[in-house]
C-alpha cells in the first residue's frame, strides 16, 4: 500500500470508531444512566440513626411521601434522604454536616499506574461515591477524569462532552472559547457536571483528549506556559473551595496530563494487582 492508501484506511477506521463511540454514548445515556440510590424504611432509619416513626414524621413535615411509589411500599431516593436528615433537630443528628475550617485544605487524591487494567478507574469512582454517601458529614466530592478512555465519565456522565461540557484537558490546554461576559472561573465551575449523587460531581473526559499528546509536542507547551506541570492545579484552584475531596483518575501513562495530576495532588494512590508486571 502507498502512504496515501494507508492513511486513508486509518482515517476510515477513525471515522468508524467515532461513530461507534457516539452510538455507545447514546445508548448509555438513554438506557444505562446511573440511577439514584434508593433506601427502604429500615435503611433510612439506620442512616439517620433514628426510629422509623421519626423518619416518617420529618418526611411529612417537609412534604415527602415515601409511600407514593407504585412499585415499592416505602422508598426514599438519596436526595430525599438527605433532605429528611437535614430536617432532623440537631440533637437527633449523629453528626453535623462537614464544613472546612480556614486552615483545612481541599484534599486532592491522584490515582495512577503506568499499567492499565489494575482497577484504577474502578477504585477512584468507588472511593469517590463511598466518601460522598457513606459519611453523614456530606463531604463534597469531585472526580476529575483525565483518562481519554473516559471510563470514569461513562459511570456518571455518559454523553457529557456531546452535550457541550468541556473536559479537564480542554481547560488545561486552552481548548475553549469564552462567551460574552463569561469568565474562566465560570467555565471551570460549569464543567463540573452533577451526578445522581447530590454531593458528587465529575469533570468529564473525552476520547478526543487523546489528541492533546500531539498538540503538546507541536506547540512546545513548556515554552508557552510558565509552569507546564501546574496547568491542572491552576484549573482546580477555581473550584477548590467548592469541594472537600477531589479524586483524579489518570491515563495509564506518564505524559504531561499525568505529571499535572501529580503536581496538583496532596496524596497519591497507585492501585496494583499481585503480579510481577504491575509491581
Amino acid at each position: 500500500m502507498t502512504p496515501d492508501e494507508t492513511m486513508s484506511v486509518f482515517m476510515s477506521w477513525g471515522e468508524k470508531t467515532a461513530e461507534f463511540i457516539q452510538m455507545r454514548n447514546r445508548i448509555l445515556l438513554s438506557e444505562f444512566q446511573k440511577t439514584p440510590r434508593n433506601f427502604t424504611q429500615k435503611e433510612a432509619a439506620e442512616y439517620c440513626g433514628v426510629n422509623t416513626r421519626t423518619i416518617n414524621k420529618y418526611a411529612a413535615e417537609i412534604g415527602i411521601d415515601p409511600t407514593r411509589h407504585e412499585d415499592a411500599m416505602w422508598n426514599l431516593d438519596i436526595s430525599e434522604l438527605y433532605a429528611v436528615y437535614d430536617a432532623l433537630p440537631d440533637k437527633l443528628k449523629m453528626v453535623k454536616r462537614f464544613k472546612r475550617k480556614p486552615d483545612q485544605k481541599c484534599q486532592i487524591i491522584t490515582f495512577n499506574n503506568q499499567k492499565g487494567g489494575v482497577a484504577k478507574t474502578l477504585a477512584s469512582v468507588t472511593i469517590a461515591s463511598g466518601i460522598a454517601t457513606e459519611y453523614r458529614e456530606r463531604f463534597r466530592v469531585l472526580i476529575v477524569d483525565l483518562d481519554p478512555q473516559a471510563n470514569a465519565t461513562m459511570f456518571y456522565a455518559p454523553g457529557a462532552t456531546e452535550q457541550g461540557h468541556f473536559t479537564a484537558t480542554d481547560l488545561m490546554f486552552d481548548n475553549y472559547e469564552l462567551e460574552d461576559g463569561e469568565t474562566f472561573d465560570d467555565l471551570v465551575k460549569e464543567s463540573c457536571r452533577k451526578t445522581t449523587i447530590p454531593n458528587l460531581d465529575i469533570m468529564p473526559a473525552s476520547q478526543n483528549d487523546r489528541n492533546f499528546d500531539d498538540v503538546i509536542r507541536t506547540m512546545e507547551i513548556s515554552r508557552n506556559k510558565e509552569n507546564p506541570y501546574g496547568l491542572l492545579k491552576s484549573v482546580l484552584d477555581h473550584v477548590e473551595d467548592d469541594y472537600d475531596v477531589i479524586l483524579i483518575d489518570t491515563p495509564p501513562s506518564t505524559l504531561l496530563p499525568t505529571y499535572n495530576a501529580y503536581y496538583a495532588a496532596t496524596s497519591l494512590i497507585m492501585p496494583v494487582t499481585p503480579s510481577a508486571v504491575d509491581l
